[in-house]
């Protein structure tokens, strides 16, 4: 089993050969690549320079890139995220992927958040919202299509969370449930989309995560773990260390044993930098071993 981090060179001061190194002694073989479209972050290098070397540098401690995590956008409106600049943004995520010769990139839906999640949406009846919404992610992710066939690339569109001003709580937002994730799919074609499954979000509404997980079964492609404090409580977005939290990771395990997953257990968590953060490191890498243990 292939057990990955979201992976931040900054950690190290964007030394790969430090990072990768480090990593590994700490139990870890796979990374998740966060896709910084910026060109400070490629050390002067041209694009396909830089992440040749960090192909390279990761193969040579021998992690695999199990996925990578495109650009997306947050309380932004949809004219933005329909519009021509966003667009070249993920094309641009999704050439960086294929250079780093991994076929999965997790992408944001359009999901409106906070005063957004009124002020950004034209109808406010709640099902007239959850339909426009799907228009709008169906307009963008349909034009992603030539993009993805041609480099070879699959968007795992990611489930999110909404919180809801008046009721003053969480809501399901785009994804939210399985279904949901499964009616793109079934739209836009299962050579290009699969599902991308973050525990963090699902649990912020109390959502089943043994059903989220059945129900997507083989299309479930890439995992980001991640604890929080959502079944007592409205929880945030804490990105918690496992056990901080009110996952039900015995339910997380069954569920993903039961649809054969075989894909990298890959923790989207930020060890805070200081005395703590090699023995967070290992202790990540050590829950990772223990989610497919008898």
């Amino acid at each position: 089993m292939r057990i990955g981090i979201s992976a931040n060179p900054k950690w190290f001061g964007n030394d790969l050969e430090k990072m990768f190194s480090t990593l590994k002694e700490q139990g870890f073989n796979s990374v998740d690549v966060g896709i910084d479209t910026s060109d400070e972050t490629l050390n002067g290098m041209c694009e396909e320079e830089y992440y040749a070397l960090y192909l390279e540098t990761a193969q040579k401690y021998g992690f695999t890139i199990s996925q990578t995590h495109g650009a997306f956008l947050i309380n932004r409106p949809e004219e933005e995220f329909l519009g021509e600049e966003y667009f070249k943004t993920v094309i641009k995520c999704i050439y960086r992927t294929k250079l780093l010769k991994t076929k999965y990139m997790v992408l944001h839906p359009y999901c409106p958040q906070g005063l957004d999640f009124f002020l950004n949406a034209r109808p406010y009846d709640y099902s007239k919202l959850i339909e426009h919404n799907k228009q709008v992610n169906l307009a963008f992710f349909k034009s992603l299509i030539p993009y993805l066939k041609e480099m070879g690339v699959m968007v795992c569109i990611e489930n999110l969370f909404a919180y809801d001003v008046l009721m003053q709580r969480h809501v399901l937002g785009a994804c939210g449930n399985a279904d949901e994730t499964n009616y793109y799919i079934d739209q836009l074609g299962d050579e290009c989309f699969g599902a991308c499954y973050d525990s963090g979000h699902l649990n912020h509404f109390a959502g089943d995560e043994a059903e989220y997980i059945r129900k997507l079964g083989d299309r479930l492609k890439v995992v980001h773990f991640n604890d929080s404090w959502g079944k007592d409580f409205y929880g945030m977005d804490w990105h918690l260390m496992p056990g901080q939290g009110d996952v039900d990771w015995n339910k997380v395990a069954n569920a993903l044993k039961e649809i054969g997953y075989n894909g990298a257990i890959n923790f989207e968590l930020t060890p805070r930098a200081g005395v703590f953060f090699l023995p967070q490191l290992r202790y990540i890498s050590e829950v990772g071993k223990l989610i497919f243990s008898e």
